[in-house]
């Protein structure tokens, strides 16, 4: 399961391609940062794992195994599941058009960034998958932090380039978790 999972999140870079940069206002220098907590968190934990540092005790091991495929699952869902509701506006860069639609449907209609919870749902269950309690503390304080970072960046500029829209459509979702933030 998580193999499919890891499988359907690379082949997101394949089959979602980032359109060519035509937006009026481009910055994608969170996107080196999320990576990194990313490609980082998921490394630290299989060294660790493979050290034996910091690893899951033996009785927690196999529910830790089947939580992290599913919490990988459910975020490469979302993911897909966000990219096809964002459509032609998707982008792994942060990239605004002052007349771009904002997304409504699906987990949009709850979320203001359903991408970002999938990355977080994924990484945290490659992590959990693995085994390594200090690899799954680093992805549960690095990537938050990474994924504030490029959320703030984000909104900000929505704000400048779309504004009042954006500022009143953000007004009935949920930054990244439901009901908590």
């Amino acid at each position: 399961m998580l193999v499919a999972a890891t499988v359907l999140w690379l082949g997101e870079f394949v089959w979602f391609r980032s359109p060519e940069p035509q937006a009026e206002v481009r910055k994608p220098a969170s996107f080196a940062v999320v990576s990194g907590a990313i490609i980082g968190s998921i490394a630290l934990s299989i060294a660790l794992r493979a050290a034996a540092m910091g690893p899951i005790p033996d009785r927690w091991l196999s529910l830790s195994t089947t939580t992290g495929a599913v919490c990988a699952v459910l975020g490469a869902v979302l993911r897909y599941w966000a990219i096809h509701e964002l459509g032609p506006a998707f982008s792994r860069t942060v990239t605004v058009r002052a007349d771009q639609a904002l997304a409504s449907k699906g987990p949009y209609r709850m979320l203001r960034h359903p991408l970002y919870l999938g990355l977080l749902l994924l990484t945290t269950g490659i992590s959990l998958f693995i085994g390594s309690l200090l690899g799954l503390l680093l992805t549960l304080v690095a990537l938050p932090l990474a994924l504030h970072l490029r959320i703030v960046e984000e909104e900000r500029l929505m704000e400048e380039v779309i504004g009042d829209r954006y500022r009143t459509w953000k007004q009935d979702r949920y930054r990244l978790i439901p009901y908590l933030y």
